[in-house]
Protein backbone atom coordinates (compact mmCIF):
# COMPACT_ATOMS: atom_id res chain seq x y z
CA UNK A 1 0.00 0.00 0.00
CA UNK A 2 1.67 3.44 -0.76
CA UNK A 3 2.10 6.73 1.52
CA UNK A 4 -0.79 8.41 -0.24
CA UNK A 5 -3.19 5.14 0.14
CA UNK A 6 -2.69 5.06 4.04
CA UNK A 7 -3.37 8.66 3.98
CA UNK A 8 -6.29 8.76 2.21
CA UNK A 9 -8.00 5.96 4.00
CA UNK A 10 -6.82 7.19 7.47
CA UNK A 11 -8.93 10.32 6.72
CA UNK A 12 -11.66 8.24 5.13
CA UNK A 13 -11.82 6.18 8.64
CA UNK A 14 -11.86 8.89 10.80
CA UNK A 15 -14.41 11.13 8.64
CA UNK A 16 -15.60 13.65 9.65
CA UNK A 17 -12.16 14.38 11.66
CA UNK A 18 -9.57 16.86 10.11
CA UNK A 19 -5.76 15.95 10.97
CA UNK A 20 -2.48 18.31 10.43
CA UNK A 21 0.35 16.92 8.12
CA UNK A 22 2.20 16.51 11.82
CA UNK A 23 -0.44 14.17 13.15
CA UNK A 24 -1.34 12.42 10.43
CA UNK A 25 3.12 11.58 10.22
CA UNK A 26 2.54 10.26 13.95
CA UNK A 27 -0.18 8.53 13.53
CA UNK A 28 0.41 6.55 10.32
CA UNK A 29 4.84 6.47 11.45
CA UNK A 30 5.93 7.86 8.39
CA UNK A 31 9.42 8.96 8.75
CA UNK A 32 9.21 12.19 7.92
CA UNK A 33 6.26 15.24 7.81
CA UNK A 34 7.53 15.88 3.82
CA UNK A 35 5.50 12.67 2.84
CA UNK A 36 2.08 13.73 4.89
CA UNK A 37 2.83 16.73 3.23
CA UNK A 38 2.78 16.20 -0.06
CA UNK A 39 0.04 13.61 -0.15
CA UNK A 40 -2.55 16.41 1.72
CA UNK A 41 -1.80 18.69 -0.50
CA UNK A 42 -2.48 16.58 -3.85
CA UNK A 43 -5.61 15.18 -1.80
CA UNK A 44 -6.90 18.69 -0.76
CA UNK A 45 -7.06 19.67 -4.75
CA UNK A 46 -9.64 16.73 -5.19
CA UNK A 47 -13.54 16.67 -4.64
CA UNK A 48 -12.81 14.15 -2.49
CA UNK A 49 -10.74 15.85 0.15
CA UNK A 50 -10.95 19.02 2.15
CA UNK A 51 -7.34 20.80 3.25
CA UNK A 52 -7.80 24.25 5.15
CA UNK A 53 -6.66 25.92 7.93
CA UNK A 54 -8.73 24.95 10.92
CA UNK A 55 -7.81 22.86 13.91
CA UNK A 56 -6.42 19.30 14.44
CA UNK A 57 -8.55 16.79 16.14
CA UNK A 58 -5.82 15.55 17.32
CA UNK A 59 -3.46 18.10 18.67
CA UNK A 60 -6.36 20.74 18.77
CA UNK A 61 -3.67 23.23 17.37
CA UNK A 62 -5.15 26.43 15.29
CA UNK A 63 -4.90 27.84 12.96
CA UNK A 64 -2.85 25.06 11.14
CA UNK A 65 -3.55 23.55 7.74
CA UNK A 66 -5.77 20.21 8.41
CA UNK A 67 -7.56 18.03 6.03
CA UNK A 68 -10.60 15.99 5.88
CA UNK A 69 -12.02 13.50 3.91
CA UNK A 70 -15.42 15.08 2.64
CA UNK A 71 -17.55 11.87 0.85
Amino acid sequence: MTIAQRVAGFLREHKPKRFCDDCICERLSLSRRQQAFRVTSALGETSDFVRDDGECSQCHISPRKVTAASQ
